[in-house]
């Protein structure tokens, strides 16, 4: 018995010598290191939030922050909607109390924005995605933008870029997140002399591949790559709470009614927008012998 046992495993032996000596040389593959062009860019972004003005928070209680393609603005086409194939939601917190809160999103490995040519160099190039973070809360259905719950490439509340509400919501600072798919590409380093962003006079810089966080406040722009960028979401001037209670009665009244005669919601809208200079003058006397 032990005899047949050994001319078995053999001859199992003997067929395994010659299977080895057939098989190919398969050459080892060395694991690649990671690229040193892209090393430290950001891979999160993280930060904190401050409202006066609940009534946001009040309404939608599903929140969420989300990195929004700011192509919409680029082009200066307020009706532009969002793709739902750029959309990347990030976790966001509140507390009711301090009417404050926190965020974080990760990145994607490979963004799906609009590309945008802002080197104002005359030539066609493949250009850059240029992303906002910003509040992007369930507002109806599922969680992405979509269908009867579009979002538009131009974020004005809760966003990391400030909006100018007296000018046509015109980016003025806070911060962008831009992807070059090369080092090839330019991005502006300044607002230029008119003031605005992603116009004919901006000056460009030019920019490294990956993800870069830049800077609007800074003067010329910022640009970092820190793996964490930093951001706060800013709340707009004209949702912001107005506090009168400083005011004598004629102060708050003028302040409150030159406030709401800018912004109504129907300004503009024939047989809608009041005649406001008649309201003035009937409601002032009231105010002053109140």
């Amino acid at each position: 018995m032990k005899k047949n046992v050994w001319r078995v495993f053999s001859l199992i032996l003997i067929i395994g010598l010659i299977l080895s000596a057939c098989a190919p040389n398969v050459e080892e593959v060395p694991t690649e290191e990671p690229s040193a062009e892209n090393a430290g860019e950001p891979v999160q972004v993280q930060g904190e939030y401050t409202i006066s003005n609940d009534f946001v928070f009040t309404y939608y209680v599903e929140n969420a922050v989300a990195l929004i393609d700011m192509h919409g603005f680029v082009i200066r086409d307020e009706e532009w909607e969002l793709p739902v194939d750029s959309q990347v939601l990030g976790y966001m917190t509140y507390d009711a109390e301090t009417l404050s809160g926190t965020f974080d999103l990760n990145l994607p490995a490979l963004p799906e924005g609009e590309f945008n040519d802002v080197d104002n160099n005359g030539e066609e190039n493949q250009g850059v995605q240029i992303f906002a973070v910003g509040y992007s809360p369930n507002l109806y259905g599922g969680p992405y933008s979509v269908g009867d719950d579009r979002s538009l490439g131009w974020p004005t509340y809760l966003a990391s870029i400030k909006a100018d509400t007296e000018n046509d919501d015109e980016v003025i600072g806070g911060k962008l997140i831009v992807w070059s798919p090369d080092a090839e590409q330019s991005f502006p380093s300044s607002f230029g002399e008119d003031g605005l962003l992603f116009t004919a006079d901006d000056p460009v810089a030019s920019i490294e591949s990956g993800y870069t966080l830049v800077d609007l406040d800074t003067e010329p722009f910022t640009f970092s790559k820190s793996p964490i960028a930093e951001m706060t979401l800013y709340e707009p001037d004209d949702v912001a709470l107005k506090d009168f209670s400083g005011d004598s009665y004629t102060e708050a009244f003028d302040k409150m009614f030159e406030q709401i005669s800018k912004e109504y919601a129907f300004n503009g809208i024939e047989g809608k927008q009041p005649d406001w200079d008649a309201l003035y003058a009937e409601l002032k006397p009231r105010v002053e012998q109140a």
